[in-house]
């Protein structure tokens, strides 16, 4: 299995040796932001090992978790310390604290790092997936590694910077008390960082269409200590999904993050790294007249009594270009967007 040690030197995940009905999921038990309602799942697949990289024993049990009801629902990380070829975990955590993550694969990679991939399920009535004819998609790699306090920590993986395209936003903006600051225009595919300093509840808004009905909501709540992703108005169309989700974030200072939007899925991630994936479908860019290149604009924009001071950079994003073996097909590209 992709990402898992050799059967000799694997530990036995999570449970004894001599007692092999440890080693499923167990009773189900909360994991995440509480309002989220994730448990930690009647089953588990998609089962991964990650080791520290410090050679230090300690590792990770990565899973997917999934429930007769619901069926599957998150990817979990069990960090703890091998002992005797067993793995004991502290308390399981959301690998990623989004509604549309699933099915981890580890892969090692030069350096000594480990790459993370995982499958993003379609947010959106089937009938509309079929009429498209298409259904789902890979995430984007990440680096994955463990902390010295016992989380994981994810960020992109650095190959990816060479995706980045022109820079097409450079820009400052202070909000305050309901009034929104423009920062720019954007495409549909684009890589962006911010840095966000927040009093109150306040954040960026990426508009979708030209009368404004149509956005994504990423923006902070200071005293909550938390990122939260609003999707409720991100597609004019009833048949995508709705929801909002949160990650935790310490307050006391400015935030970092970088968000990679690719059409109809985004990635969050904070310095601290944690992770967010979403999905979300756009159609009011239809409304733009005449057709445009960067038809999606960005927003600073806080709640009355709140204020917002953020720097922000973002790249087209570029596809990504495969190059055949010269024995197998010289002269030819590979294109994938």
């Amino acid at each position: 299995m992709v990402g898992e040690k050799p059967a000799e030197e694997r530990p036995d995940y999570c449970g004894d040796a001599e007692n092999p009905t440890d080693r499923h999921a167990g009773a189900p038990q909360p994991v995440g932001m509480p309002e989220a309602g994730l448990l930690t799942g009647e089953g588990w697949e998609c089962p991964q090992y990650l080791p520290a990289a410090d050679g230090s024993g300690r590792g990770a049990l990565i899973v997917a978790a999934w429930d007769d009801h619901d069926g599957p629902r998150s990817v979990l990380a069990l960090v703890g310390e091998e002992h005797d070829n067993v793995l004991h975990p502290a308390a399981p955590q959301l690998l990623d604290h989004g509604a549309d993550f699933y099915a981890p694969a580890l892969l090692p990679a030069p350096g000594g790092r480990w790459l993370l991939w995982g499958w993003s399920w379609e947010a959106r009535e089937q009938e509309w997936s079929d009429a498209d004819g298409w259904a789902g998609l890979l995430i984007l790699p990440r680096e994955v590694t463990l902390t010295e306090d016992g989380r994981t920590h994810q960020r992109l993986a650095e190959e990816l910077l060479a995706l980045r395209g022109e820079r097409i936003l450079h820009a400052a903006g202070l909000a305050s008390n309901s009034e929104p600051v423009d920062l720019g225009t954007v495409g549909r595919s684009f890589d962006l960082t911010a840095r966000l300093d927040v009093t109150g509840r306040a954040g960026l808004r990426l508009v979708t269409s030209p009368d404004n009905s149509e956005y994504l909501d990423i923006r902070l709540d200071a005293d909550a200590g938390e990122l939260v992703v609003n999707r409720d108005r991100a597609s004019l169309d009833p048949r995508a999904r709705g929801g909002t989700y949160k990650i935790p974030c310490p307050g006391g200072g400015p935030v970092d993050l970088r968000i990679v939007v690719d059409h109809s899925i985004a990635e969050i991630f904070l310095a601290t790294g944690e992770a967010l994936t979403v999905r979300f479908y756009p159609v009011g860019e239809q409304g733009f007249s005449p057709k445009f290149d960067r038809p999606w604009r960005l927003e600073a924009r806080a709640a009355t009594g709140a204020r917002l001071d953020c720097t922000v950079d973002a790249w087209d994003l570029q596809p990504l270009q495969i190059k055949q073996a010269a024995a197998a097909a010289p002269g030819r590209k590979g294109r994938v967007s």
